[in-house]
């Protein structure tokens, strides 16, 4: 009898069964041997499920489905797992980013200035130091002591005149023929260096400045203005507190208003609160001018900074009328801003940065330290106008004739940073200096007016019925009742950038502190455990496994089937 076997569904297995239930895992099953592995895999497992962080626990999800339609579900499952993961993921890197950024700008910019506010009394702010130079270096009337000196010594008197007319390379260096070196030399026999010289040819304050007034009240200009070194020459200067006791040249004077010795202060704005002079420039009597033209510049600049040409300067010529209005803004740093480093914050507090000269730390102040000593090392001398601050003033001569070449070469502006971009740093040119701005200055921003007299025989009350035909009238006031006051303060402090960095953890991540609890809990304290548990069941495996080797087995059976149980097993098949 013929058997015809029954029809059945061939269901093949797969040889590889993935685990989803613990993708934590990496899908696949561990051994039971290698426990540290287990360890951190369970330990994972159990952070996922219970962790505050947003979405980590859906990466684990729900176990395998049973009954109709499991493969759907299956499926349902999977690709849920790796949304999430995906989101969490993706999450993580968006949160790092974002705190690299915040580190990055914490770290590149430390300080922010804003604006403290517009109106800022400018009774608060020191009124500005007003120095005045004449264009002209060499007073006619001076000179008679030095052409008879000249002229005693066989020096023609065309020659002495040429000679006196080329002392202002002294000051602004230009090409010097050697005759007037020679000249030069005759009187250092007498004694006489750089700043002798200039000091007795120089045209004293007294016969410059014929009226001041100060606060509407005319006062002795001698009471007010002293004599002073700038990097234009030797200048009369009011309100100049900058050098230190041992270095003034005009130790006699009573430069002092109101009972005080400090720097003066206004209440108020307008003409009539400020200074006001009137200078005689006496341009008949001028012998050796560093521009081609007369006239006097006036410095307006802080009163406790060495005053030099880049400050702000207006130029008065005679028979004018010249307006100065200043508007001051003043900048203040926060004590917090001392805690950052000084590379990063680019300023320098009043006691961090100590000059020679000058009793207060100022940019221009160090500059003009800077170029002393550079002058002193490239030329070995130092210029006449420069206060003796430099280390090696001790060691060199004044500078002279003889040095204007060197002088000249190294008179150029500051060398920029390195690397700067447009510029050639393998060319030795300029000087390179230190010095930063100060992080609490005061600043002197000024506007401009001039008038010229068009009429002769000019007559004032107010100036005793003087004739100002010739003269030159300076008025000097700050502007308006308030400035602006700047803030610099820390971009970021410690605590803002710790709020920065909690405020990007909870949006992407949606943690806290007692998230970063609970990782550190989990991977310290219960990965522990983890490991001794699992340490422990290994160890008993072991224990088994190495039991079981001393069993001999014993001989296999031979096992027979009969053909109709070999058939019936065969129709058993599911493939």
């Amino acid at each position: 009898m013929k058997v015809t076997p029954h029809k059945t569904t061939l269901r093949r297995k797969s040889k590889f069964r993935i685990n989803w239930e613990t993708p934590v895992k990496f899908c696949v099953r561990i051994d039971e041997r290698n426990f540290v592995l287990k360890a951190v895999a369970d330990t994972c497992e159990m952070f996922c499920k219970e962790t505050t962080l947003h979405g980590v626990r859906y990466i684990i999800g729900k176990k395998n489905p049973d009954g109709y339609n499991r493969r759907l579900k299956q499926l349902t499952i999977m690709i849920s797992r790796l949304v999430w993961m995906t989101a969490c993921v993706s999450g993580a890197i968006f949160a790092i980013a974002m705190m690299t950024l915040v580190w990055d700008r914490f770290q590149t910019t430390p300080t922010v200035t804003t604006v403290e506010t517009t109106s800022h009394p400018v009774w608060d702010v020191p009124f500005p130091s007003v120095t005045l130079c004449n264009i002209n270096k060499v007073y006619r009337p001076n000179t008679l002591n030095i052409t008879r000196i000249l002229l005693d010594n066989g020096i023609e008197m065309d020659a002495v005149q040429e000679f006196l007319e080329n002392l202002s390379n002294l000051i602004s260096p230009e090409n010097v023929d050697s005759i007037y070196i020679k000249t030069y030399s005759i009187l250092e026999k007498f004694g006489y260096n750089s700043e002798r010289l200039m000091m007795e040819l120089v045209q004293p304050c007294e016969s410059l400045l014929k009226l001041c007034f100060w606060l509407g009240n005319e006062v002795p200009c001698h009471s007010i203005f002293k004599l002073s070194k700038s990097s234009e020459g030797l200048c009369c200067s009011f309100n100049y507190r900058a050098l230190k006791s041992f270095l003034e040249i005009d130790m006699e004077s009573n430069d002092t208003m109101g009972g005080t010795s400090g720097v003066l202060h206004v209440s108020g704005s307008g003409r009539n609160v400020g200074l006001h002079i009137v200078v005689d420039i006496e341009p008949e009597d001028s012998v050796a001018m560093t521009r081609n033209y007369y006239g006097i510049e006036v410095m307006v600049h802080d009163a406790e900074e060495f005053p030099q040409s880049s400050v702000t300067s207006a130029v008065a010529q005679p028979g004018q009328e010249v307006v100065i209005a200043v508007k001051p803004s003043v900048v203040s740093s926060r004590p917090s801003v001392r805690g950052v480093a000084v590379n990063k914050r680019n300023c320098y507090f009043n006691d961090e940065y100590k000059l020679r000269a000058t009793k207060k730390y100022t940019l221009n102040s160090c500059i003009a330290e800077c170029r002393v000593d550079t002058i002193v090392k490239k030329c070995k001398c130092l210029p006449f106008f420069y206060p003796d601050i430099s280390a090696f003033a001790n060691e060199y001569r004044q500078c002279d004739l003889h040095d204007v070449d060197c002088l000249r070469n190294y008179r150029c502006n500051l060398q920029p940073p390195l690397n700067t971009p447009g510029f050639n740093t393998t060319i030795d040119i300029g000087i390179d200096c230190p010095c930063l701005p100060s992080c609490s200055e005061q600043n002197y921003q000024i506007s401009v007016t001039t008038a010229s007299r068009t009429h002769t025989g000019i007559k004032e009350p107010l100036y005793g019925n003087a004739d100002l035909t010739n003269l030159t009238s300076i008025l000097v006031y700050f502007k308006e009742l308030t400035c602006i006051e700047y803030r610099r303060d820390l971009y970021m402090s410690w605590d803002g950038l710790l709020a920065s960095f909690g405020g990007i953890f909870g949006l992407c991540l949606g943690g806290s502190v007692l998230s970063l609890v609970e990782m550190l809990y989990y991977f310290t304290i219960k990965l522990c455990i983890n490991l001794i548990s699992c340490k422990r069941k290994a160890d008993s495996a072991a224990r088994v496994t190495l039991g079981n080797q001393w069993v001999v087995p014993s001989q296999p059976r031979k096992i027979h089937i009969s053909q109709d149980t070999h058939y019936r097993a065969r129709r058993q098949i599911v493939w």
